[in-house]
């Protein structure tokens, strides 16, 4: 006798209760996500096969039987999750959105703008500075909370979502912290003063190249934007494989640029669901461009590795030379999962933050006379060691990088066992954890006239700067941007000459507003368009 189809829903449903309780309520299953998915619709397919040769001579009824258990397993799955989350998960007490307490998948829905990092100020405002902003995830706006969860001694690791890179590896992106050490001790060779003192003359020759094409368009609407990005991916082109891409001599946007683009914004939506990056990574059309990206990359690695011999300075070089100390010459998991980062990593945000830098000077024309002084003073033009030292330029780019930091939404970390105590309040252990830095460093508590582009605070106005630990634009500690000073280079170098060669206002009907209203978040800062003048100043010193 056929079992009752009430008694096969209580089974399934029971089963549902298990795999939650058994399964899912344990590890991480992010990078099975795939998998998962393609073994639920197998088994929906033998329930229906099976009830098939239970009901042979109707269809209708094995169509019937088997909608409704899978539906009861789908309900009792789901239903106990939600009962979990809601009652019995150690953040039950945390405020934030319900929705957000039990799925990710709210998270998503209200970023599907890719601006998550105003989505998690208005958090903020609406909750409080500790938010359950997931099932099992805290967004933090306590500056307290920036050592403890980023610092050196720090016991937090990586969260799942730097798996998305996977199968490949990289320094930025690797969980391992004996990985990491081992990795980024090669990659600090790469960024060692000798080693920018030898890049500094490529910066400067992209940077005069951006200056003769503002010069040739002197009087005229530039897309800012645009031309930034076209320096930064010109130089990180160079210092990853030898060669830029020729951008900023034609003028026009390298198809490369273009792929990665569209390749990383996927990531605005899909930053909070690593299981569901995962899945959609597993569909061809969601990732075309991001495998041509790559594609290209393995190639330039690959002719960058048969020049090896040639006397060269670029950080490649220090990778090759380690894998061959190591008798790993060639390791494709590695080589290439930190040449596609690097050039990732070295370009948007940098094309970004020059960008907001700009807009902030065109905002601000005393900013401009200010620098301007300050570089007459120091005889520019000069080397990137003088300028690092200029307390104007920094305070400027220091404001630029507080206001709109590279990573808005911060990186994420997971606690330790025994969990942090953080001011008071205590985290429970293996929670993943988040530090915005657009929150914080907007925070009037930490930072006095926090909306305003003051660069006196970081040099002759100390009482403006009332907590420093909310400055976190490339992060602190072991995990700290790897690139930082190379960053900081470049951007004086760019700043320092632009002023002194040009006045900076706005394009005619531009006053910032698209730039800042269409900025988007796809982990790094997108920032839209920006319409500038430059015009070549009569006074100019000869460059």
């Amino acid at each position: 006798m056929a079992m009752p189809l009430s008694a096969q829903c209580i089974l399934s449903a029971a089963l549902g209760v298990l795999s939650h309780l058994c399964i899912f309520i344990r590890g991480e299953h992010h990078l099975r996500s795939p998998f998962l998915f393609r073994l639920y619709l197998t088994l929906s397919a033998l329930v229906f096969l099976g009830q098939t040769f239970i009901h042979p001579s109707d269809m209708s009824s094995a169509l019937t039987t088997s909608f409704f258990l899978i539906i009861s397993y789908a309900t009792a799955l789901f239903t106990s999750m939600t009962v979990y989350r809601l009652f019995f998960h150690s953040l039950r007490h945390f405020p934030g959105p319900p929705l957000a307490a039990v799925s990710k998948l709210y998270h998503v829905s209200q970023v599907l703008d890719a601006k998550q990092y105003l989505f998690l100020d208005k958090l903020r405002e609406q909750y409080g500075d500790y938010v359950r902003t997931g099932p099992n995830e805290l967004t933090i706006y306590n500056p307290a909370a920036v050592p403890l969860i980023h610092g050196s001694e720090s016991p937090c690791t990586k969260a799942d979502w730097y798996d998305n890179l996977k199968p490949l590896h990289a320094v930025n992106t690797t969980r391992s912290k004996s990985l990491h050490e081992k990795r980024r001790r090669i990659w600090d060779m790469g960024f060692s003063q000798k080693s920018l003192d030898m890049y500094e003359p490529r910066v400067r020759y992209h940077a005069s190249q951006l200056a003769s094409q503002f010069a040739a368009s002197a009087g005229k609407a530039v897309n800012a934007t645009e031309w930034f990005s076209y320096f930064a991916f010109d130089v990180m082109s160079e210092l990853s494989f030898g060669k830029p891409l020729g951008m900023l001599k034609s003028g026009k946007s390298h198809f490369v640029r273009d792929l990665l683009i569209k390749g990383i914004m996927v990531l605005g939506p899909l930053t909070p669901v690593p299981w569901l990056f995962h899945l959609f990574g597993s569909l061809p059309r969601m990732t075309a461009d991001w495998l041509a990206y790559r594609a290209w990359v393995l190639v330039q690695l690959k002719e960058r590795m048969r020049m090896e011999k040639a006397e060269s300075s670029n950080v490649m070089t220090w990778l090759i030379k380690a894998g061959e100390e190591d008798g790993e010459k060639w390791d494709p998991s590695w080589l290439e999962g930190d040449a596609v980062s690097m050039v990732v990593a070295g370009s948007e945000p940098e094309a970004s933050t020059l960008t907001f830098l700009f807009y902030h000077l065109a905002q601000t024309p005393s900013a401009q006379e200010n620098l301007r002084a300050e570089l007459e003073s120091a005889s520019f033009p000069t080397d990137a060691r003088t300028l690092q030292y200029l307390p104007y330029l920094n305070g400027c780019v220091y404001e630029a990088l507080r206001l709109h930091p590279p990573l808005p939404s911060g990186c994420l970390r997971i606690t330790p066992p025994e969990g942090l105590n953080i001011d008071g309040t205590v985290i429970p252990g293996g929670v993943t954890v988040l530090t915005p830095a657009y929150s914080l460093g907007r925070l009037e508590s930490c930072f006095e006239r926090a909306q305003e582009f003051v660069p006196e605070r970081w040099y002759e106005r100390p009482e403006m700067l009332r907590d420093k630990n909310a400055w976190i634009p490339f992060n602190v500690g072991r995990y700290g941007c790897v690139g930082r000073n190379m960053g900081l280079m470049e951007l004086r170098i760019v700043a320092a000459l632009l002023v002194a060669k040009f006045d900076v206002d706005f394009a005619p009907g531009d006053d910032g507003t698209e730039l800042v209203e269409d900025c988007r978040d796809a982990f790094a800062s997108a920032p839209g368009k920006l319409g500038l003048v430059f015009r070549a100043r009569r006074q100019d010193r000869p460059q």
